[in-house]
């Protein structure tokens, strides 16, 4: 699916225009056709610092292998 916009003035560049419309009309359209989302779902991220630490310290020592 392509949205152009003919010819934009100042401010209102082709993708400032056409980047929420396109979101709408692809929603409806997969919606529509009853399009399941496909990927992973995003992780959840802990909101605590004491969490947060923790996560740092096991990824910095996974990275150090690399």
């Amino acid at each position: 699916m392509s949205i152009t916009i003919q010819d934009p003035k100042g401010i209102h560049w082709g993708g400032y225009l056409g980047g929420p419309v396109f979101k709408e009309v692809m929603s409806y359209a997969l919606k529509s056709y009853q399009v399941a989302p496909t990927g992973k779902l995003n992780e959840a991220f802990p909101l605590d610092a004491a969490t947060l630490k923790k996560r740092e310290k096991i990824t910095a020592a996974a990275s150090v292998g690399d």
